[in-house]
């Protein structure tokens, strides 16, 4: 029996083992459907992000399996780490599969108390890791091939990918933003990736990547006006004023980093009157640069909370000092420290 759930919602979760915690993009998708297939098509889905997994483990039962997939932890939220540690003291068997570096740095505290935390910051993504710890060399074809699109998109590198592959990985994309608005979509396409069928074969994926192609046409021009130079490889997209939801900048921003050579912030609002501003950073491949240490060493100075990878970043920071975390970004650009 299959089964998704919402986040945010009332229900109490744990009607179902396993229980499958899994971030809400492309590498957690990919990483539920093989722990889906690996349990034969049974498991209870929550899509969430880092800032909600508190909430979502405190609604959690009994359950004898529960999988957290691909969502970074981090050692400043207590409520997670206590969460996690008190699911395992009461008999549930937790197990974290994980590829990034926030997450390393709790492990050993976590499995101090029994959690079962395996991250590899080498993998690409989640879905690679998690594939090669279940399956190891005897993995299924069709499921090398979901974690492949995983890895290629945590590594905004299509080129990896066969050309059948691209444009599978393309609808994929716009199936999981789509799930940000309509949730559901999202258990629609972990069930198919576990069955064996790739996004094209889904019909709910389909009409999703038609809507989303249609919301790019029209919004696509708009937005360009708001990308400006401010450095030689840094660029600020200040989206702000437009009132695009993260669904449509999501979409956006990966084509606009094709064809600008260089790091891209995109600053979307934080809700009404926010001393706060929500931050997406991504870069062009020809970039050398780790984004992830980049953006940590001005966060440090700067206060707010980032996370993610050397490929990609998302966070908040305080609108006041956003000039101060701009130049900060310029200057380790420039200075190559990252590289």
């Amino acid at each position: 029996m299959f089964g998704i759930d919402d986040p945010v919602g009332s229900k109490r979760l744990g009607g179902m083992n396993p229980l499958i915690i899994a971030h809400q993009d492309a590498d957690g998708v990919c990483s539920a459907s093989i722990v889906v297939h690996k349990h034969e098509g049974a498991g209870e889905i929550v899509f969430t992000s880092p800032h909600l997994l508190g909430r979502v483990l405190k609604k959690i039962n009994i359950v004898k399996n529960i999988y957290v997939l691909d969502v970074a932890l981090n050692k400043g939220d207590a409520s997670v780490l206590r969460g996690l540690i008190e699911l395992r003291r009461q008999g549930s068997e937790v197990i974290v599969i994980d590829h990034h570096i926030s997450t390393m740095r709790v492990q050993q505290l976590l499995t101090v108390h029994g959690v079962n935390v395996m991250v590899s910051t080498e993998r690409a993504s989640a879905a690679e890791f998690c594939l090669e710890l279940l399956y190891g060399a005897h993995a299924p074809q069709h499921l090398r091939e979901v974690a492949l699109m995983a890895s290629s998109m945590e590594k905004g590198r299509y080129d990896i990918l066969p050309e059948r592959l691209r444009s599978e990985l393309c609808l994929l994309s716009s199936a999981v933003n789509y799930g940000r608005i309509r949730r559901e979509i999202l258990g629609v396409v972990t069930k198919g990736l576990a069955e064996g069928r790739m996004p094209s074969e889904i019909e709910e994926v389909r009409k999703a990547h038609e809507e989303i192609r249609e919301v790019m046409r029209r919004f696509q021009k708009p937005a360009m006006k708001f990308l400006r130079r401010i450095s030689d490889d840094l660029y600020l997209w200040d989206l702000r004023r437009m009132f695009l939801g993260c669904v449509i900048a999501r979409c956006l921003i990966r084509c606009v980093i094709k064809r600008v050579e260089g790091v891209i912030v995109c600053l979307l609002p934080k809700g009404n009157n926010s001393k706060n501003i929500a931050v997406m950073i991504r870069k062009h491949e020809s970039i050398r640069v780790d984004l992830l240490k980049l953006c940590h060493n001005a966060i440090m100075k700067c206060g707010g909370r980032i996370n993610g990878h050397k490929e990609a970043v998302g966070g908040i920071i305080p609108v006041k000092k956003l000039n101060m975390f701009l130049k900060m970004l310029a200057s380790g650009l420039k200075e190559g420290v990252c590289s």
